[in-house]
């Protein structure tokens, strides 16, 4: 697994931010096929899983896909909630290593822990262009609300990092 955090807005040390937190699962499906979530920094009610939230830590609260996504058991939003566990190190403001739970949240039932992360190490891979419209599962995918809008912004991220470069 590779993850990478982000500060959403880029403000300045202390000041509260839109985290981001990127995932990638290789091999999800089979050998060659990855499943990417990108996460955001949201509340955890019915609502406002939905919506974008900005804190002063980002070691609390949940994360959210903001939008849902299609499974098995049908259309949830996913969360990713940290667990309590030992610090040894930093990444990004977070403890290291850091155990967050995977949860699938529906409309109208309690958010169901799917699995659980853990982070170990400093492993930024910025060379990572995650993309959940690339790298999805026939059963687990976002649904296709804002999906070109969404689509569009991914691609056009990847061709500004390749500019930089």
């Amino acid at each position: 697994m590779r993850a990478r955090w982000s500060r959403a807005l880029g403000l300045p040390g202390g000041w509260p931010d839109g985290y981001g937190l990127a995932l990638r699962v290789d091999a999800a499906g089979g050998p060659g096929t990855a499943l990417d979530l990108l996460l955001t920094s949201s509340g955890s009610g019915r609502l406002s899983r939905h919506l974008p939230l900005l804190r002063a830590d980002p070691r609390r609260g949940v994360y959210s896909t903001l939008t849902g996504y299609r499974l098995p058991s049908g259309t949830r939003v996913l969360l990713a909630a940290p667990a309590a566990d030992g610090p040894t190190d930093t990444w990004h403001g977070r403890r290291l290593p850091l155990t967050l739970g995977l949860y699938a949240a529906g409309r109208t039932c309690a958010p169901q822990l799917l699995g659980t992360i853990r982070l170990t190490e400093r492993a930024d891979d910025d060379d990572c262009s995650f993309d959940p419209y690339r790298h999805q599962l026939p059963d687990i995918h976002p649904t296709r609300r804002l999906a070109h809008v969404r689509a569009r912004a991914y691609a056009g991220s990847r061709e500004g990092r390749d500019a930089e470069r």
